[in-house]
């Protein structure tokens, strides 16, 4: 059915629907998608191609208005993950293989850099290997190329570079050859400060210098540019120039942080091996139990993730059991400190009731150990990041009994400004719990990860951060806590008015006042349960109906 755009009043045309406004709108829509996409890790990636198509005109090529942009250093409407599809000229060094896709890894990553410093530039990287002819000097596998066959990896007198005497240096070289001329003239020429492996008096295991070095308009992307740290490569000569490029950034990662508390339970209490084996990594730091180490643990209330979980709300502590039968309650908390030591008091006084068994022996009672881990500072009076309390005589520090314990770990307590081996093993474990989602760390968290054996914590937390249903549920979570709360909050406000106005038109007598106000108290109570079963926090629920953080703890 068409549409009509103009209407006719009175010989007037008046214009009904505003196309220009109708295509500005659904592209501000579709952008704020691609960005919400972005953010979670979830972004597909669009044609440069089409994305371009209006600025292509007569004779000019893609190349051609990719180079426009990049010399006016506009990147307006492109992003990271976007692709260009180039046709091979030649597949004489490929494996019959007609095109291939380069994905826009990273603006500008060089701008201004260097000995000699770059222009504006693109980055771009393929979508997936580039298989090689079995014509290729070093090729093996029919499709893949070895770095030599000498193996070694070591420069000569005359290039000290091992990458510049590689076949893999060789082959990119014929493979620049592949590309259209159209897309060749515009490269640039990368220069680096590259590794250098020589010496006149045999050969080395490690690089053992560096060089300004000119590696051409193809290139395979170095250790920095893929993972951000040296992985195989000489720490001391393997960053001094690249910089990761954004493609391979966790972008949703930084949405997924370790000290939310959902993000937590996520990760240390799932009633899987990997998340037990991740909670037993760090409570064997926290516990200072290397040693000794727990080497068994049940989750007794493991996180569930039915669809519909945050209309009843879900509790973020960690009850668990270790092999040797200790009791254990472990807790993220980023937020509303107040009476937090009632609580933690409150969560051990409720292990140790259930850690004898009906008709048990008191000498049978088993281990109750609190662990609260503080995204803040709770004792500011204590300057170590780590404080065990227990319980013991006020004066002499005579130990009652050893069957409790509580154990914080204040994250915000933590000095990064030192090097990574001049913190302790419990140190290093708050500065990741702390930074493992921060852009600005991920050297200094990936320097910690060398040093501490945190390998199943962090394949766990990778797991769960790049599931987007995780964040989704997150989201969800607290947009329905906000909603609740607020209209609670709202409600209450807007019935104390009604009762007050009320009372205050009846002209209450004193006795009838009294009785108006414990039948308040009730209904602050009723609605704190209401507020409680919801998922809200106590502090909040508190603050909400005047009731006291321990008579909300008793609901």
């Amino acid at each position: 059915m068409a549409q009509a755009k103009i209407l006719t009043v009175g010989g007037t045309n008046y214009e009904m629907i505003d196309d220009t406004a109708r295509t500005n709108a659904t592209t501000a829509l579709n952008n704020a998608e691609y960005n919400r996409q972005g953010l979670i890790g979830k972004y597909p990636g669009q044609s440069l191609a089409t994305l371009l198509a209006g600025e292509v005109s007569g004779s000019a090529t893609i190349y051609d208005a990719l180079h426009k942009r990049v010399q006016a250093a506009n990147f307006s409407g492109m992003r990271v993950g976007d692709y260009i599809d180039v046709p091979l000229v030649s597949a004489s060094n490929v494996a019959a293989q007609q095109s291939v896709r380069f994905l826009l890894a990273h603006f500008d990553p060089y701008y201004q850099c260097g000995d000699s410093a770059k222009g504006h530039h693109i980055a771009f990287i393929a979508s997936a290997p580039v298989a090689v002819a079995k014509t290729v000097t070093g090729a093996a596998n029919d499709s893949f190329l070895m770095w030599n066959t000498a193996n070694t990896n070591q420069g000569t007198a005359d290039v000290k570079n091992p990458y510049l005497n590689s076949n893999l240096k060789a082959w990119e070289k014929l493979f620049e050859a592949c590309l259209p001329e159209g897309l060749t003239k515009y490269l640039l020429t990368q220069r680096v400060l590259l590794e250098e492996r020589y010496s006149a008096s045999g050969a080395l295991g490690d690089s053992n210098s560096w060089s300004w070095q000119d590696i051409g308009k193809v290139w395979s992307p170095s250790e920095m540019e893929v993972y951000g740290c040296p992985v195989w490569g000489t720490k001391g000569y393997s960053v001094g120039f690249d910089c990761q490029f954004d493609l391979f950034r966790d972008t949703f990662r930084g949405k997924m942080p370790l000290t939310d508390d959902y993000v937590f339970h996520a990760v240390f209490g799932r009633d899987t091996a990997e998340s037990k084996g991740a909670l037993m990594e760090i409570l064997n730091i926290i516990l200072a139990r290397k040693q000794d180490p727990i080497r068994a643990i049940v989750i007794k209330n493991p996180i569930e993730t039915p669809e519909r979980e945050m209309e009843k709300g879900t509790v973020m502590d960690i009850k668990a059991e270790t092999d040797a039968g200790e009791l254990l309650n472990i807790e993220m908390q980023a937020n509303s400190f107040s009476f937090y030591q009632s609580r933690a008091l409150f969560y051990g006084g409720r292990l140790v009731n259930s850690s004898l068994q009906g008709g048990e022996k008191y000498d049978k009672m088993r281990k109750s150990i609190v662990v609260s881990i503080i995204d803040g500072n709770l004792f500011p009076e204590l300057d170590s990041c780590h404080n065990i309390f227990a319980v013991r005589e006020k004066n002499s520090g005579l130990l009652l009994s050893d069957r409790v314990e509580f154990h914080f770990l204040e994250l915000q307590k933590i000095d990064v400004t030192k090097p990574v081996r001049s913190l302790t093993e419990v140190e290093r474990l708050g500065a990741y719990l702390k930074y493992a989602s921060d852009e600005e760390y991920q050297d200094y968290v990936r320097q910690i990860l060398s040093e501490e054996d945190m390998d199943m914590t962090e394949n766990t937390y990778r797991k769960v951060s790049q599931d987007e249903l995780e964040y989704e549920r997150r989201e969800a979570r607290l947009k329905y806590q906000l909603q609740y709360n607020t209209e609670i909050s709202v409600a209450r406000e807007q019935g104390l008015a009604q009762g007050l106005k009320k009372g205050e038109a009846a002209g209450l007598k004193k006795g009838e006042a009294v009785g108006l106000k414990k039948g308040e108290a009730q209904k602050q109570r009723e609605i704190a349960k209401a507020m409680k079963e919801s998922g809200a926090e106590k502090e909040y629920i508190a603050k909400v109906t005047g009731l006291t953080w321990e008579e909300v703890e008793m609901l």
